[in-house]
């Protein structure tokens, strides 16, 4: 078997899961590691050219990434490290020379559980902290980040074209795939970087001892391992701070959630680390909470309070102590968010970059930074700092600086990175009154629709609608160049459909529809300054599709065809015949006059196949609670609409499926019997022409 690439470059998404902060590259120094869906940005931290956060590479991953956290090494001694033997540890250890009998079977890897793999002459680890990352194929992957600076540009880019992200060892955890009992859902690690802990989606938790010290050129982190079995739904999983980091008291808390007597418990266990080679665990305490209690979104832990917890639902934060678990003690002091700021729902937090400063910030979906003052834990207080882009999955808070107002007065503010949801990340100043955007970066999560804008003359070049609400966007993809944003259109909510309208001389014309209405604006280049006429558009509603349709005189002589060209904009209960210098439609025709039970839910495909003077459109429309397929022959010479001709006697379940062919067309549809029916749908099928049915007869 042999294998081809047919793609070179690509471009990387922009919606980040996890921002990994810590010192990655060169020790003392201080970095971060953008975590994506299937890929790892790393960017370093230098005030430059007024911006903060500088991209320097980013490096597909292999699988999904589900989980990812920093850990901080103590590093032993060079000439200790070569004196260790990682075959003293209790875990089987291996090195590149077995990696080639592991990868003969999938059987021979499923069997490998909790192997660790040592990569034997992996580049020398120069920072402070190492990457650590699950995905669904089934490993715990440590990475660390390498590449020589180059002397002739400035330092945040200095790893552009030489910086890379290296595994320096994996553990097995299992078979690849999204199996229940596979645990590569949650990871967690303990503040003392003692203990790692991943929780499978139920039933399954494994913890990785860790050893004490570890080397730079034989990475070997792990000591040991002890599994946990709690029946259950896993929600959340973290490790509490300790007093000390004395062994033999680790301590760990899970919340799970029995789906049997649906009953939400947090759990908590002490794992004893202390004899690396027999490790233990043991069940300190079940604390059941109430069965009407909101459902819990954030669990995580604090280091100014010793072996406490946080305890965010979509109503109220609340806190548990390590003896509240143990003692079954259910009075549980905390705050109502309704009482004091309202319901939000919060989707990440992040501690104060001084962890002994007693306050958390939270972040919520509608964009509201929330801190939370803990001081007192009989009376912590919620208060809203300001507003800003709707908050994802994390928070990061970077480090203190100082911002001068203008007259040059310095006040302290912390940098706290913010990740977008539907909207760009932000860099944020945080003071004690508001919060500051230093730097926005780009978030193109997700994309709603696109259109190919390219032609015979001029390279690919594709563009998209993304974002939500207030923050959607159009972007401009192209290959053999970067991609830039070329302009923001702030009053283009919710537009969830794209269509392009070439009107050559007439100018080019981007029309977006949303659930509510229609949005038309221009695509400016050097000769649009004297283009002054607008396609009539109807905008007060929502618009199913929108193209140009040429005559059949035009087919081959492109110029001609685009100044005759007419627009059709379907919507919901009527069609618009439009052309580019008429100041209202040339035709409205209503699909059912007299009656409002008709309407069209999707134009699935768009003929070009001309018959005579005469192009037509497929249309699938609603009658009811039914669904059947139409044909629109639109007249060019008299500019109207020759016949509305319904297609099949069937009624389908939902949009059919095209299939082009040189003169002909298929159409595939479902009905609400199960069967598949094949129609040819050519100019020659008046009406379509039923060529084959599948039946398949429904089980149980």
């Amino acid at each position: 078997m042999s294998l081809h690439m047919y793609c070179k470059t690509r471009c990387f998404g922009t919606a980040t899961q996890r921002v990994l902060f810590g010192s990655f590259h060169e020790h003392g120094t201080r970095d971060m590691i953008l975590v994506k869906n299937s890929s790892l940005e790393y960017c370093s931290i230098l005030n430059i050219s007024g911006k903060l956060v500088h991209s320097s590479f980013e490096q597909p991953a292999f699988g999904t990434i589900l989980d990812a956290r920093p850990l901080k090494c103590e590093w032993a001694d060079d000439q200790e490290e070569g004196a260790e033997d990682d075959g003293d540890s209790g875990i089987k250890v291996a090195t590149d020379a077995h990696e080639d009998d592991r990868g003969n079977s999938e059987e021979t890897r499923g069997n490998a559980r909790l192997q660790c793999l040592t990569r034997k002459g992996h580049a020398r680890i120069n920072g402070d902290h190492v990457a650590m990352l699950i995905s669904d194929y089934g490993e715990l992957v440590f990475c660390t980040v390498v590449g020589e600076p180059e002397k002739l540009i400035d330092f945040p880019y200095a790893l552009s074209s030489t910086g890379r992200f290296e595994c320096v060892a994996e553990v097995m955890l299992g078979k690849p795939g999204l199996d229940f009992t596979t645990a590569n859902k949650k990871l967690a690690l303990d503040p003392w970087s003692r203990a790692v802990a991943i929780a499978s989606y139920q039933d399954q938790i494994d913890v990785l001892v860790l050893k004490p010290s570890m080397s730079r050129t034989k990475f070997n982190p792990v000591a040991n391992t002890v599994s946990i079995e709690e029946t259950g739904i896993i929600w959340h999983l973290e490790f509490l701070h300790t007093k000390s980091n004395q062994r033999d008291r680790v301590l760990l808390a899970a919340i799970i959630y029995s789906d049997i007597d649906r009953v939400c418990r947090v759990v908590l266990y002490n794992i004893d680390t202390s004899n690396p080679e027999a490790p233990s665990a043991d069940l300190m305490g079940r604390l059941p909470m109430d069965q009407k209690m909101a459902l819990p979104v954030l669990f995580f832990s604090v280091p100014f309070y010793p072996e406490t917890l946080v305890l965010v639902t979509e109503e109220a934060v609340l806190i548990v102590r390590a003896t509240d678990i143990t003692s079954g003690n259910v009075f549980l002091p905390g705050a109502v968010m309704g009482r004091t700021i309202g319901h939000h729902l919060c989707t990440a937090y992040t501690l104060c970059a001084n962890e002994s400063d007693p306050r958390v910030y939270l972040g919520t979906t509608e964009g509201q930074l929330i801190r939370l003052d803990m001081h007192d834990l009989e009376a912590i207080a919620l208060s809203c700092v300001q507003k800003v882009n709707p908050i994802g999955q994390h928070i990061q808070a970077l480090d203190y600086l100082d911002l001068e107002d203008n007259d040059g007065n310095k006040m302290p503010a912390m940098a706290l990175y913010t990740v977008g949801e539907g909207t760009n990340s932000q860099l944020l100043a945080v003071t004690d009154d508001e919060a500051i955007e230093l730097q926005a970066i780009e978030n193109r999560a997700p994309v709603m629709d696109a259109v190919d804008e390219s032609n015979a003359h001029t390279a690919f070049k594709m563009t998209t609608c993304s974002g939500k609400d207030q923050d959607a966007q159009l972007n401009t993809v192209t290959y053999g160049c970067n991609t830039d944003l070329m302009e923001t259109v702030p009053d283009w909510n919710g537009v969830t459909n794209l269509w392009t309208l070439n009107g050559g001389e007439h100018g080019v014309f981007l029309v977006g529809s949303s659930c509510y209405d229609t949005k038309i604006a221009r695509v400016h280049n050097e000769s649009d300054g004297l283009i002054s006429t607008w396609p009539a558009i109807a905008t007060s509603s929502s618009t199913i599709h929108a193209e140009l349709m040429y005559p059949t005189c035009h087919k081959t002589d492109r110029i001609n065809a685009e100044r005759d060209a007419l627009i059709v904009q379907v919507l919901a209960d009527r069609l618009l015949l439009l052309d580019f210098e008429s100041p209202d439609p040339l035709l409205v025709y209503h699909f059912k006059e007299g009656s409002k039970d008709s309407r069209t839910t999707a134009v699935f495909a768009s003929v070009q196949h001309v018959f005579q003077e005469a192009s037509h459109l497929l249309l699938c429309c609603t009658e009811g609670d039914q669904t059947g397929m139409h044909r629109v022959y639109v007249d060019y010479k008299n500019k109207k609409i020759s016949r509305f001709e319904k297609q099949t006697d069937t009624w389908f379940a939902g949009h059919p499926s095209c299939f082009f062919a040189d003169q002909f067309v298929l159409a595939f549809i479902g009905d609400y019997n199960g069967n598949l029916h094949m129609y040819n749908t050519g100019m020659d099928a008046k009406p379509w022409k039923l060529l084959n049915t599948c039946s398949k007869k429904k089980k149980g």
